[in-house]
C-alpha cells in the first residue's frame, strides 16, 4: 500500500531516489545518445517537444524536459495550475538571477488558457519578459513563449530568452 511519502517524498533521501528513478526512466524512453542530436535541431517550443514526443513515444512533458536539458540557449519550462502551485526547470544558460513568477500574469496567453479555454495551445509568440520572470536584466525585453492547457487543467509553457 502506498503512503504519502511514497508518492511525494518529503525527505532528502527519498527525493534523491525519486530523482534517480526519473533520470533512469528518461534514459529508457528518451536516451541521450538518440534524443540529444534531434533535440539540438528542434526549436524549444511545445510544437518541437510534441515532435520529439511522437518520435520517441514519450509524454509531452518528458520531451520538453529533454529539449530543455539539451538547449544551448537560455530557456525555461514552467507549469502553472489554478490552485497556485507551479514548478519550473531552467536551462544551464538561463540567467541565475532570473526568478520565474509563481503565478501567471493576467495579460499572458497562458493565463487565458488556465482560466478560460477548455483546452488548446498558443502559437509561439513574443511577450514582455516581465510577465514571466523578474530579473534586473529583463525590463524592456521580450521572450518567446508558447503555452498549452494540459489534461489535468494545468498550463505548461516554454520560455526562451533571446541569446
Amino acid at each position: 500500500m502506498c503512503v504519502a511519502d511514497d508518492i511525494s517524498p518529503r525527505n532528502t533521501e527519498a527525493m534523491g531516489r525519486e530523482a534517480e528513478a526519473n533520470s533512469y526512466a528518461s534514459q529508457l524512453v528518451l536516451p541521450d545518445y538518440l534524443a540529444a542530436p534531434r533535440a539540438k535541431a528542434i526549436p524549444f517550443t511545445l510544437d518541437g517537444a510534441q515532435d520529439l514526443a511522437k518520435t520517441f513515444r514519450s509524454s509531452l512533458t518528458a520531451a520538453a524536459l529533454k529539449l530543455l536539458r539539451h538547449s544551448e540557449h537560455p530557456t525555461a519550462l514552467v507549469c502553472h495550475s489554478a490552485d497556485g502551485s507551479y514548478w519550473f526547470r531552467k536551462s544551464r544558460t538561463f540567467p541565475s538571477d532570473a526568478f520565474i513568477c509563481s503565478e501567471l500574469h493576467h495579460d499572458s496567453q497562458g493565463f487565458t488558457l488556465l482560466y478560460g479555454a477548455e483546452g488548446g495551445r498558443t502559437r509561439p509568440h513574443a511577450e514582455p519578459a516581465t510577465r514571466w520572470m523578474s530579473s534586473s536584466g529583463t525590463r524592456g525585453k521580450e521572450l518567446r513563449c508558447q503555452s498549452m492547457k494540459m489534461p489535468n487543467g494545468s498550463v505548461l509553457s516554454t520560455l526562451a530568452l533571446p541569446s
